[in-house]
């Protein structure tokens, strides 16, 4: 039986002197070129010596070994004649820590790359050599996430590219390449987020301090076709239980610290004692000045309503009773986390749990609500209930006022104006 033309000559199998046996060169019927192959984690990498020279192929497998083997820095990456994509996704990984130290990105936003890297690109592209890096490579990877199960947001897929895309500058600015490949471009759907009105907001609260005085404990069960909800523990047997979570007292304050404050949800996990400083107002009402890491290109600090410095006293309170640390580098909500990832998801699945149980999964306009509602309902209902600008609201809120018209304001019927949802003047104020 006649070979394969890419199948290795048995005669000219050779292993490289005081390396691996996994290292190998050969030759095969379909070039005069000598072949260099390595088997890592499980895989086959195979790259051409483009040379026929047996001494030069010996030169070139032992550089191929050493790249495979060696994680640059920023410094080291330039050393290599022609690197592989997972080695300049390394190097720029190693600049991350710089960039964050000097507060050019927050940690937050550099933990959001290193995972895009780590988990979806540098798996994809890891033998892919940078200067031969083609748009039918980004293309392809495009439709490898695109086809996903179950499917990716468009956010994610759109962060994604936007990962790659910094990699190819970061390659462009240390002349790794010679120009920045283009890329398939992406679209984000853009719609209205949902928002509570006040009867909802106010049942929200209600309801998470009724769970948390119950201890109530929720399971996601999830049915044959595979469709998943949160239900009250006792309440059911359909569908498989996957998860549990137990509501507890920062629920029921997270919905009224979000909703005067302005603040994002990845701001939650973020916040700490020292990024918080208590101001006195005109009315001797205390309120809470956010200086929190920059989010979406903009640091100005969030001027929050009274209220919200109510919920941190007694978040405070609660951080102390449980033994948690309540000094300056101490997180506000869940202080004892494993991480800051697995807070925020508590939280998030605490808050899909009572919406689930309340039955409220859209407003009236038939937009999903999600905890991000709480930060649209906090500027709507400023937009209804207070006398400020848009451009002094999007200001504090970190957005801009294109954003307001285009997101926030649309369908409001703007009535009259208090200081506060929870000022003197509210029948609504004082809810613990």
């Amino acid at each position: 039986m006649s070979q394969h033309r890419s199948t290795p000559k048995k005669a000219t199998i050779t292993h490289i002197r005081d390396y691996p046996k996994k290292l190998t060169l050969f030759q095969i019927e379909a070039s005069n070129y000598w072949w260099v192959r390595y088997y890592k984690d499980g895989k086959v990498i195979k790259r051409s010596t483009k040379t026929d020279s047996k001494r030069d192929a010996i030169e070139f497998a032992k550089q191929f070994f050493a790249e495979l083997h060696t994680i640059p820095t920023a410094k080291s990456i330039h050393t290599l004649a022609n690197p592989t994509f997972k080695q300049v996704a390394e190097a720029l990984i190693d600049t991350m820590a710089a960039d964050v130290s000097r507060k050019d990105i927050t940690k937050q936003t550099a933990d959001g790359y290193i995972g895009r890297l780590k988990k979806h690109l540098i798996p994809f592209f890891e033998t892919t050599k940078i200067k031969d890096f083609k748009y039918n490579d980004a293309e392809l990877f495009l439709k490898q996430v695109s086809k996903a199960s179950p499917p990716y947001a468009p956010a994610t897929i759109t962060a994604l590219m936007r990962t790659l895309s910094k990699l190819l500058n970061y390659a462009y600015k240390h002349e790794l390449i010679p120009a920045v490949p283009r890329l398939p471009t992406t679209q984000v759907p853009t719609e209205n987020r949902g928002r509570f009105n006040i009867r909802q907001y106010v049942a929200l609260h209600r309801r998470a301090s009724a769970l948390y005085r119950q201890g109530a404990v929720f399971q996601y069960r999830v049915a044959n076709d595979e469709t998943g909800k949160w239900v009250k523990v006792g309440t059911t047997n359909e569908g498989k239980a996957v998860k549990r979570i137990e509501i507890t007292y920062e629920l029921a304050q997270l919905v009224l610290f979000m909703t005067n404050s302005y603040i994002r949800p990845t701001d939650i996990k973020n916040i700490q004692h020292k990024h918080v400083e208590v101001r006195r107002n005109s009315h001797d009402m205390c309120y809470l000045i956010l200086n929190l890491p920059k989010s979406k290109r903009k640091d100005t600090p969030f001027h929050t309503q009274p209220t919200a410095h109510t919920v941190y006293q007694r978040l405070i309170e609660h951080n102390k009773k449980q033994g948690w640390g309540v000094s300056n580098d101490d997180y506000l909500f869940f202080p004892n986390a494993s991480s800051r990832q697995q807070a925020l998801k508590t939280l998030q699945n605490q808050f899909k749990a009572l919406l689930q149980d309340l039955d409220m999964q859209t407003d009236v306009n038939g937009k999903p609500f999600a905890l991000y509602s709480l930060r649209h309902t906090a500027i709507t209902f400023t937009l209804q209930y207070r006398k400020i600008t848009k451009g002094e609201l999007a200001d504090n809120a970190r957005t801009s006022v294109e954003m307001i018209d285009n997101f926030y304001s649309q369908g409001l019927g703007i009535t009259h104006a208090v200081d506060d949802l929870h000022s003197p003047r509210n029948p609504r104020r004082n809810q613990k």
